[in-house]
């Protein structure tokens, strides 16, 4: 999720982002109908979740694929977010608060896009609303509108929102890297859930490969190893809010796709304990983004 930015953001999210990804990407891996058709399959799959969440949900697409100029690093970072914003949902009635779920066709388009990549960012944005704790009020002009943080939307993605997707979409082959098939297989029994292990685990290295931009610093792609998990960082003075480095978001699609919890299993907007795998050393949130209450 990217939060309205003041001068300061937008200074770091053009360094970051903008002229990186500079250069018109007309062609891509998935179409805009499969991305849209991608994310209303997401949203119907977990419409008992949103029916329980105190504001209406709001799904828009935007069907540009690519914008040239000096305001593109924007187009690029708000290309998957969700906000909260005021709607009167109704002729007569008050204004209400919502959360608004928006797309573009610009991540559809990126080289190397796949459904299933796709698939996961939007499994990260919906998180940002029924992700659960730790939370924050991001938006200081809607101070009842609280939502998952960056860490955590991808700590749900992986372990709960992903699962069901891909129970609904199994693939006949994976070729799996025996490393990672093996650290799944110490976490779940069935091939099926080995199989949505590893495959989480792979998709979660190719959304961060895919959408990472690259330049003379940041020429390599980032891999899963499994010494990847193991959580040398000191336990954080405080919980990170914003997005973590790629490395500490692949731990931490890594950690959800090895927990073992159920993909449907409650998920408290204040205990932050509940229904994930705290007690686990593979599968739990990591220290690079994560402070343990």
């Amino acid at each position: 999720m990217t939060r309205w930015p003041t001068i300061n953001c937008l200074t770091k999210i053009a360094l970051t982002l903008g002229f990186a990804f500079a250069g018109a990407r007309a062609y891509g891996e998935i179409s805009n109908t499969e991305a849209k058709k991608t994310v209303r399959w997401i949203l119907n799959e977990h419409r008992e979740d949103l029916k329980r969440h105190p504001l209406p949900l709001f799904f828009e697409f935007d069907e540009r694929r690519e914008s040239k100029g000096m305001f593109e690093f924007l187009f690029i970072a708000y290309s998957a977010h969700v906000h909260p914003e005021e709607r009167v949902l109704r002729t007569g009635a008050p204004k209400t608060t919502v959360n608004v779920m928006k797309f573009s066709g610009y991540f559809p388009a990126l080289p190397g896009m796949t459904t299933d990549i796709f698939a996961l960012i939007a499994c990260h944005e919906l998180g940002h609303v029924i992700g659960g704790a730790p939370k924050a009020s991001i938006f200081k002009e809607f101070p009842q509108a609280s939502h998952s943080i960056e860490g955590q939307a991808d700590y749900y993605a992986a372990s709960k929102c992903f699962k069901r997707y891909i129970k609904a979409h199994p693939v006949a082959r994976l070729n799996v890297d025996p490393g990672t098939w093996g650290l799944c297989a110490q976490q779940f029994k069935t091939a099926a859930d080995i199989q949505a292990c590893a495959r989480t685990i792979m998709v979660g290295e190719g959304l961060l490969n895919t959408i990472r931009p690259k330049d003379a610093s940041n020429s390599k792609d980032v891999r899963f190893t499994t010494s990847l998990l193991i959580d040398s960082a000191p336990p954080p003075t405080e919980m990170m809010i914003d997005h973590p480095e790629a490395e500490c978001r692949l731990r931490t699609f890594a950690a959800g796709a090895l927990c073992n919890q159920p993909a449907v299993a409650p998920i408290s907007d204040q205990n932050p304990k509940t229904a994930w795998c705290e007690d686990s050393e593979l599968a739990r949130r990591p220290h690079c983004w994560y402070k343990r209450p």
